[in-house]
């Protein structure tokens, strides 16, 4: 058996008594596609809930259970029970998507200092939690906007060490050699977390809306302890090979480097990084919309759309996710082909733009 780094995961000699010794470095550049694959897919399971269960939060009670009463919203949720609930709700988002943002700067300049397996799997597991004590307001019944509040604030925050992490190992492992089609495949993953999550939250909305998030819980901290025990952040660890692009040129020979002990770049540095600044951007107006659909896209189903009932909107926001897959596969491929990334990106956005309308 080839020699393992101290700081390697537990599970790593279970998969190397497993992967075949004749083609052992593809088989764990294959088994990383897929940990992180379901790593950062459970992160979006854990996402989706708070989009589906926004219906349940406030809603027309006469009309869902056919009891006829002054208070129409006798069933709603304090404190989203009031006409400023649309603005309550939209405060939630706001606040898990700035401390999120803020969380993914700081996790990218700390995924960088600390073993990832470590940072990761951590992450995972308090987020998890996090995300499991939106659905413990249910059975404490708690009508606090400040609970709420804190919860959004500091599960965003934590759930921004899965990105940086997730790309970091990739990159430890693939490098810039990375195909398209490959990374279209595996990018669909926020695609697969968000379909996963409002399936599962789907199925408890309409009952007991805490299970929506419990579950999507359970989940994201099972996957971070499995992130613990098996994942392996860096090639050096299980003595397989870095990828080209990591080795140095030392007197005329390639030596390979080990990532996880490169200095760290900074912000400044990385900004300077060609193409960094304009998909920075891009990416930014993506995410602009894909957030709002995210966050949105159930409850205005529920509520504009005629006979849709909370489970049903919830299953019917995927759609949106399917399209999503179908497009990461198709972008990849089509860069692989065209060898232009950029042209690719810029096209897809603008087909988009209008769709959104």
């Amino acid at each position: 058996m080839p020699r393992m780094s101290k700081r390697t995961a537990p599970g790593a000699c279970l998969t190397d008594l497993v992967f075949p010794q004749s083609r052992r470095d593809n088989w764990y550049k294959g088994f990383i596609l897929v940990i992180t694959f379901f790593s950062y897919a459970s992160y979006h399971i854990s996402r989706k809930p708070a989009g589906v269960v926004k219906g349940a939060l406030h809603q027309n009670c006469s009309d869902v259970y056919g009891i006829s009463s002054d208070d129409e919203c006798w069933c709603c949720w304090a404190p989203f029970d009031n006409d400023d609930y649309e603005r309550l709700l939209g405060a939630l988002d706001y606040a898990f998507l700035f401390s999120y943002a803020v969380g993914l700067f700081i996790s990218g300049h700390i995924a960088d200092r600390v073993n990832l397996r470590y940072f990761m799997s951590a992450g995972m597991v308090i987020s998890g939690i996090f995300t499991a004590l939106m659905g413990v307001a249910y059975f404490l019944q708690i009508h606090s906007f400040s609970y709420f509040l804190v919860i959004q604030i500091i599960g965003g925050a934590v759930q921004g060490s899965g990105w940086p992490s997730v790309i970091a190992i990739i990159a430890n492992w693939f490098g810039k050699n990375r195909r398209g089609l490959i990374m279209g495949i595996w990018s669909s993953n926020t695609s697969v977390g968000g379909i996963l999550g409002a399936l599962i939250a789907g199925v408890f909305v309409a009952d007991v809306w805490a299970w929506s998030f419990i579950v999507p819980g359970m989940i994201l901290s099972g996957m971070g302890v499995m992130v613990f025990l098996f994942l392996v952040p860096y090639p050096s660890e299980v003595s397989c090979e870095e990828p080209v692009q990591n080795k140095a040129i030392e007197n005329g020979q390639k030596a390979a480097v080990n990532t996880g002990d490169l200095p760290a770049i900074s912000f400044l540095s990385a900004l300077a990084i060609p193409g960094v600044i304009e998909y920075s951007s891009c990416h930014f107006f993506l995410k602009l919309v894909g957030y709002s659909f995210l966050y949105w896209l159930p409850f205005y189903l529920f509520h504009n759309i005629e006979d849709v009932n909370l489970t049903q909107a919830a299953y019917q926001s995927t759609i949106f996710d399917i399209g999503g897959i179908f497009g990461a596969i198709a972008v990849g491929h089509l860069a692989d082909v065209s060898q232009s990334s950029g042209i690719v990106s810029f096209t897809f956005a603008i087909i988009n733009a209008p769709l959104t309308l």
